[in-house]
Formats: C-alpha cells, structure tokens, sequence
C-alpha cells in the first residue's frame, strides 16, 4: 500500500467512532488472513481445521467473531505460540501495510529456534568443562 493510503486511513482515524470498527475489523480480517496462511503452508483445508480444532465453520469462514478457545485449539494444531497484544493505532496501520497473507509463515516449535541458542548452549558448555577442568586440577 502507498504512503497516501496510510495517510488517509491515519486521517479517518481521528474518529473514534472509525478507530473502534477499524480495530474490530483488522482483528478479525488479520487472524483469518492468518490462519488461511498456516494452513496452507501446513497443507491443511478448512475441513481440516474444522476437525482437528474443534473449530466452528462460522468462524473460520468469519462469519462469526473468532472465540479465544478457537485461537488456542487452532495453535495446538499449527504447533505455534498465541499472543494477543494492545498496540498504538500506528502499529495497526503498519500491519495493514505490510502484512502478506503469501509470504507469512510462523515456524512450528520444530522448526523454531531461539535466537542464540547455540551460543548461549556452548558458553554453558564452555563452563561445564573449565569447572571440572579447576576441579580436576585442584584435586591433582
């Protein structure tokens, strides 16, 4: 989207009125972009989700508002986290902006990996090792 987009929609935000059915809009229009993502990168269909999340058609189709418990069975299923957040009004607008339903993918927990890990892992090690390295030389 362009700069003037954000522009415009920034402008009709100074409505209350608008900044309330804007949120309730993108919450709903964004998590179902979402799942229709995780689903087709996971090679999963509708009835698939309908199954293994217990989940209403209604509210994968957003014909209904998509239910907290929905979120989480559909998160167990995708094997990822669930975070639900305030943010400024801005940050919404960014989304918009940049958000690709083609492009987005949220590793599984088998796939992930926590920034650092191997270095945080091997200055453990590191640590390990020169303790039982002290301990052995204080003991010769």
């Amino acid at each position: 989207m362009s700069t003037n987009f954000c522009l415009e929609r920034w402008h009709r935000l100074s409505s209350k009125e608008y900044r309330d059915a804007y949120s309730e809009t993108q919450m709903s229009v964004d998590i179902l972009f979402q799942v229709e993502a995780l689903a087709r990168s996971r090679n999963k269909t509708l009835s698939d989700l309908v199954k293994e999340a217990d989940a209403p058609l209604a509210q994968l189709e957003g014909e209904e508002p998509i239910s907290p418990e929905t979120l989480h069975r559909l998160a167990a299923v995708f094997d990822v986290g669930l975070m639900v957040r305030f943010v400024p009004f801005s940050d919404l607008v960014y989304w918009e902006n940049v958000f690709d339903p083609n492009t987005f993918d949220v590793p599984s927990f088998e796939d992930d990996r926590l920034p650092g890990l191997d270095i945080l892992e091997s200055a453990i090690n590191d640590a390990k090792l020169g303790a039982l390295r002290d301990a052995w030389q204080a003991a010769a």
